[in-house]
């Protein structure tokens, strides 16, 4: 119980298990930001994160928002680097940025978006920790009293193949959104997001806290993370882009936090 196993539908073997040892463009190597552990399943924070996404994240939950639905289904369908390349593109040309500007900005996202998902891969296969969908078809072999198996339980969307804890979609957007605030502020923008994928949803920013609040609710609501797998997402990922921003491609306007 809590051990990673592979998901429904396919039931693939994990994919990308030596991502965390590649060598970074920034970071000193893979483990530099690991997350701390995940809650213990005997845990109160366990169950109630648990029983948060069974009852939220089932693929026919009458509980989860229409909105919520649809965030979810968009960022199942575009990677990282797709959602905030083009929110990045948006963003530079209503601010004028120039060439040079953009040279910058773009290498530090790039750099950001790449140490994060080292960082996250390397979190993931040290924890190894179970997708919600094993662990509440088993939930009655987690030794908590707190949560109730589900033999039948389904996720909204498909789960990755690979370990849940930390989440990769929170963490690289994290460290992208450390990177974006710095360089063109914390809000005042006007982003629009959309994948040929899922035609018929439209989400609308203004800043860059609506998006990776997004990010972690697409994911619980999704069905394919735990409320602890985002929360220790945007952590990290925060650490890797500041990290980054203090120590590489440093502007002569820039400050030491």
């Amino acid at each position: 119980p809590g051990d990673w196993q592979p998901t429904p539908p396919a039931f693939a073997a994990g994919l990308f298990p030596g991502w965390g040892q590649v060598t970074p463009f920034g970071l000193l190597g893979g483990a530099q930001f690991r997350a701390p552990a995940p809650p213990p399943l005997f845990t109160e924070k366990y169950a109630d994160d648990y029983n948060e996404v069974r009852l939220l994240g089932r693929i026919d939950s009458l509980l989860r928002p229409q909105d919520r639905t649809d965030v979810a289904r968009f960022y199942a369908a575009p990677t990282p680097v797709q959602t905030w390349n083009p929110i990045a593109r948006q963003v530079s040309l209503a601010q004028g940025m120039t060439l040079s500007e953009n040279a910058r900005v773009f290498a530090l996202l790039a750099m950001a978006i790449g140490d994060a998902s080292i960082a996250v891969f390397e979190t993931k296969y040290h924890y190894d920790f179970w997708r919600p969908v094993t662990a509440i078809q088993g939930g009655d072999l987690d030794g908590n009293p707190l949560t109730q198996a589900d033999p039948n339980w389904l996720p909204l969307i498909t789960t990755p193949a690979f370990p849940g804890y930390a989440s990769g979609h929170a963490t690289v957007s994290g460290a992208a959104r450390a990177v974006l605030e710095r360089a063109f502020g914390k809000d005042g923008h006007a982003i629009t997001l959309t994948h040929t994928a899922v035609p018929l949803i439209v989400l609308n920013y203004t800043a860059w806290d609506e998006i990776t609040d997004d990010v972690d609710d697409a994911r619980v609501y999704g069905g394919i993370h735990f409320s602890f797998d985002q929360e220790a997402g945007p952590r990290r990922g925060g650490q890797v882009g500041s990290y980054l921003l203090r120590n590489y491609l440093r502007s002569p306007d820039d400050l030491d936090e």
